[in-house]
């Protein structure tokens, strides 16, 4: 599989600008939620493995012509969720991957 730009990344995983992600695994995707793992890279490069949790959310924006209109835009949610439909082996194996990818330490590895 080819490796993903960093703008097809930003498109995946909406982190903040004081990040450049590095690559990811999607736990739970929907059209109103992501729950995923994301390497990132800070302006001083270093690495992290970090769990994100976005929620799609309407808030007020200016369009083309200045007037106010409804945009929806990911938003960083708070860890409360369901991880009922987590399959946690599963996330635990590409944590392991990422970390070893990326050469991030993790103390369980």
């Amino acid at each position: 599989m080819p490796e993903r730009t960093e703008e097809q990344l930003r498109e995946l995983y909406p982190v903040s600008a004081t990040y450049t992600p590095l690559d990811g695994f999607d736990i739970h995707r929907t059209k109103r939620r992501i729950t995923a793992l994301v390497v990132v890279e800070d302006q001083k490069g270093g690495r992290d493995l970090r769990l994100y949790s976005w929620q799609l959310r309407k808030s007020n924006g200016n369009d083309a012509d200045g007037q106010n209109s409804d945009v929806y835009r990911w938003k960083v949610d708070l860890a409360r969720q369901s991880v009922m439909h987590w399959n946690v082996r599963d996330v635990a194996t590409q944590a392991r991957k990422l970390a070893r990818k990326y050469d991030i330490k993790m103390d369980s590895l």
